[in-house]
């Protein structure tokens, strides 16, 4: 069982109330059915012991409507409305979100910037290749104006993952391997100040020099696309177990989180 050191955050109401859909493609990923557990209360899942500190933690396991809970702190999300919200769905660990042209946004809190170190992980599981005319689509990004980011995970249209940075020497840093389609990963990026490394699961996929990652305090972060409404560089798949940290993890916690 994971370790219980999580605090439950408050909820963050959407505009739209809380809203339960068990409808899908019949071809798509399984939907959480009427049977399945779905609530606001964070749920156990079966790994082991889980790296303390996060500064945020969406598990996913409940409704998106009503914003996603946070299990580390008190981060406010939300979405705006039942077509522009992702789906909740059976997933890696308990619930998952699926997105599709969809969105969840995470407000502007100051323990989200880059610091003097930090670490993104998630699990992510690619549905559709990015269109190619486009470029990449944006797994999850913490905004630094409509159409850049301080750091972001991205998946090129070839299924490589990517760790974006900007301003920096390596902006965008490609993790050496490829993604299965419709197939779970899990995916880290960590910088200590000096150095950007992208891990995929659990294993070291690239490195690169990084000493300077700027921010915008007054934006927060975004998930499934970047903040642009024009360009959004949207992400088809779905998302579990969403973690900050405002440390560069180690390689052997990166590892404890890909053995969830």
């Amino acid at each position: 069982m994971r370790s219980s050191w999580w605090v439950v955050a408050s909820l963050a109401v959407g505009a739209c109330g809380e809203v339960k859909d068990n409808s899908g493609p019949a071809d798509g990923p399984p939907m959480l059915g009427d049977g399945d557990i779905v609530t606001d209360t964070p749920l156990p899942g079966d790994g082991g012991p889980l790296p303390t500190t996060a500064a945020l933690w969406l598990r996913m396991d409940d409704p998106p409507m009503d914003g996603a809970l946070d299990s580390a702190g008190t981060h406010v999300t939300s979405c705006t409305s039942s077509t522009s919200c992702p789906r909740q769905i059976a997933g890696k660990i308990v619930g998952a979100y699926t997105f599709a042209g969809t969105r969840l946004t995470v407000a502007p809190a100051s323990d989200l910037a880059p610091g003097t170190g930090y670490t993104l992980a998630l699990w992510v599981r690619v549905e559709q290749p990015p269109d190619p005319t486009l470029g990449n689509a944006t797994i999850a990004a913490k905004n630094l104006s409509d159409l850049d980011a301080s750091f972001a995970l991205s998946v090129s249209p070839s299924l490589v993952p990517q760790f974006y940075s900007s301003s920096d020497a390596s902006q965008n840093l490609d993790g050496q391997t490829t993604l299965v389609i419709n197939t779970w990963h899990h995916l880290a990026a960590t910088w200590d100040g000096t150095t950007k490394i992208i891990y995929v699961d659990g294993s070291r996929a690239g490195s690169g020099p990084a000493t300077v990652m700027p921010n915008n305090a007054q934006l927060g972060m975004t998930i499934g696309q970047r903040l642009s409404t024009t360009m959004p560089l949207t992400f088809t798949g779905s998302i579990d177990d969403l973690f900050v940290f405002n440390r560069a993890l180690t390689a052997a916690e990166v590892a404890q989180l890909a053995a969830q």
